[in-house]
């Protein structure tokens, strides 16, 4: 039996808001076709999204779901594997990405 959950619902005391990232969805399976950029496998959200991929790349959007830079090369996800971790330091000039094989 399914449920119909209402997102636009608002929940008093919540500090989690649900929100549909299609724009950015979109632009990742383009990428991992076009360029071989490779599959979702972290993310984190500050001032900007950043979403490392599985081929080593760290791909920023901002607040529209606009690609804002792409991080990082296909070398550097053969060297070190995929992106296991990110974080952005609280004022936005710091991106820092955990890679599967242990390096940061």
């Amino acid at each position: 039996k399914r449920r119909t959950v209402d997102l636009n619902a608002t929940v008093h005391g919540s500090v989690v808001r649900h929100s549909l990232l299609k724009g950015i969805s979109a632009q990742i399976v383009s990428a991992a076709e076009k360029v071989d950029a490779g599959l979702p496998t972290a993310i984190t959200v500050s001032g900007v999204i950043a979403v490392g991929t599985s081929h080593g790349l760290a791909l920023v959007f901002d607040t529209n779901q606009a690609l804002r830079l792409c991080l990082g090369t296909k070398a550097t996800g053969a060297e070190f594997g995929a992106v296991s971790a990110l974080s952005i330091n609280h004022d936005c000039s710091r991106l820092l990405c955990g890679f599967a094989k242990g390096q940061v």
